[in-house]
């Protein structure tokens, strides 16, 4: 990992994108938690006090002033990697929308793009290239927000409408359907449990991965693996299994912190 970060900084500086005025210089994602495979793109950020006035190869939309943040694509060690370029007056903004006086004027998650919701959860795990007392000042801020809060509310609140329909679909018979809403309010009430104790990445590939790494006792990586494939689902007992996921649902919800 160390060698990659190394060659990553350095082509960075070869085409010239550190900025006068860097504040941090990151990477994020996959890469950044140990999960790489050979194919993985490499998620890099920068950040500075002025605007990127380099070319670019995109924009990505966000819901702050400036409402882009530029984008360069270039490969490195035969990886795509992807600089994008963020100022910290954005970075400011978005944890404006994180305070707690947000939270319970509004008691629902912060209106975020996926961009926003992107940084925002690599910067628990992220692994700095430059500007690492910036990154753990940043941290601390989003562990002192109400980010965590309004997710795992959010969650919870669909999870509440899955159960509801599991439920509602095995009254009327549609058992197959019913399978899939429990199964659902699995996926969503795990992602309540393990943004509830930080981990707030929210990519289903990783799913497993992060329950093998949380080693919950309320869930374990096999359990949720066993749900996830409809493993034990028995077309002859349908309402055994659905009734079984939506208890396994409950237990989890009673583990979740707000």
């Amino acid at each position: 990992m160390s060698a990659q970060i190394a060659e990553i900084a350095a082509e960075i500086d070869r085409l010239g994108l550190r900025p006068e005025t860097c504040s941090a210089i990151f990477i994020g994602g996959s890469l950044s938690r140990g999960w790489g495979h050979a194919r993985s793109d490499v998620d890099a950020y920068i950040v500075s006090t002025i605007p990127w006035s380099g070319p670019a190869d995109g924009h990505n939309r966000v819901k702050l002033d400036p409402p882009v943040i530029p984008l360069r694509i270039f490969d490195v060690g035969g990886r795509r990697c992807e600089v994008r370029f963020w100022l910290d007056s954005q970075v400011d903004q978005l944890f404006a929308k994180l305070t707690w006086s947000e939270f319970e004027r509004e008691r629902r998650l912060a209106d975020l793009s996926a961009f926003e919701a992107a940084l925002l959860s690599r910067v628990k795990y992220a692994v700095p290239i430059d500007g690492e007392d910036w990154l753990v000042g940043r941290r601390e801020q989003l562990a002192g927000s109400a980010y965590r809060s309004m997710v795992v509310a959010q969650l919870l609140d669909i999870v509440d409408g899955h159960v509801e329909d599991a439920l509602g679909l095995l009254e009327s018979g549609d058992h197959r359907a019913a399978a899939i809403a429990a199964q659902t309010a699995l996926e969503r009430v795990v992602e309540a449990l393990l943004s509830s104790r930080g981990d707030m990445t929210s990519v289903a590939k990783w799913r497993v991965r992060r329950l093998e790494e949380a080693n919950l006792e309320v869930l374990s990586a096999d359990r949720y693996w066993e749900i996830a494939t409809f493993r034990t689902y028995d077309p002859d007992k349908p309402q055994v299994w659905v009734e079984s996921v939506l208890e396994t649902c409950r237990q989890i919800i009673l583990e979740v912190e707000g």
